[in-house]
């Protein structure tokens, strides 16, 4: 067996990802729900759309790109040409997420709230269900990190953003007052206070001509070198591709000191 998430460069760098997809596909759902709102994303008071961004890391650093360009570039071309106001991006990270007081004049501006956190400990969420009451009444909740609600985990894991759905490529988009929310959300979770959320388990399968194409372009490589060698012919000493397929397999993962160096996963 062979995990592609496993799969790893000498420098601990994931190989087999499409995280540009995850920040891009995410905004460009919740600019989709705004546009429904705002016609051409224009805000009432004509200023700039406000997007605050949790996390820094590589789905984080897509996000902000995305964000400033309304979730596709040939909307955001059409919005410039028609001298639209834009969009302004905040990106921030635990120092500032953890704190109750700057967060809270943070999310009464923002008009969009994207969740791009790795947390260290996902037994607890980054932003507790009654900070959600300080977002306006219009904003779009983007959730990029989609972890699920595994309860019976020891520890058990918990959204980041607490009391949001988890969506699929079947429905990525909930409004406030979605019916299925309640059946989506353990009832030991608080989830009184709820915006309009775009959430999907595989944000890049919502392009999915453009998605498996990405992906056929990163495994080619690998297939390659599995058809040369195959599986029982990985060894770290081998290519780079070698090495990192090597890395990836079960045989590897069941002896962590041989096939260090491991992935490194983003804290932020």
């Amino acid at each position: 067996a062979i995990s592609l998430d496993s799969i790893a460069n000498d420098n601990n760098l994931r190989m087999v990802e499409n995280m540009k997809a995850v920040a891009w596909n995410g905004l460009e759902a919740a600019f989709d729900r705004l546009e429904k709102e705002w016609t051409g994303l224009v805000r009432p008071d004509k200023q700039p759309i406000n997007v605050l961004i949790l996390g820094t890391g590589m789905v984080g650093k897509h996000a902000i790109e995305a964000a400033t360009k309304l979730g596709n570039v040939e909307r955001n071309n059409e919005h410039i040409a028609s001298n639209g106001p834009g969009a302004v991006a905040v990106s921030i990270g635990r120092n500032i997420a953890s704190n109750a007081s700057t967060m809270k004049d943070l999310m009464e501006q923002a008009d969009i709230l994207v969740d791009a956190t790795q947390r260290r400990d996902a037994s607890k969420p980054d932003v507790p269900n009654k900070w959600t009451a300080w977002l306006p009444n219009h904003a779009a909740v983007v959730d990029l990190a989609v972890d699920p609600y595994t309860l019976d985990a020891d520890p058990p894991v918990v959204r980041g953003l607490e009391g949001i759905p988890q969506g699929s490529l079947d429905q990525y988009v909930f409004p406030a007052d979605d019916p299925k929310w309640d059946s989506l959300v353990p009832d030991s979770i608080p989830s009184k206070h709820r915006r309009t959320t775009v959430t999907c388990y595989s944000w890049p399968g919502v392009h999915p001509e453009a998605c498996m194409t990405h992906y056929a372009q990163q495994l080619e490589p690998f297939m390659e070198v599995l058809f040369e060698k195959g599986y029982d012919g990985l060894s770290l000493d081998g290519t780079y591709f070698e090495r990192a397929l090597y890395r990836a397999t079960l045989k590897a993962w069941m002896n962590e000191d041989e096939a260090e160096p491991r992935i490194v996963r983003e804290t932020d």
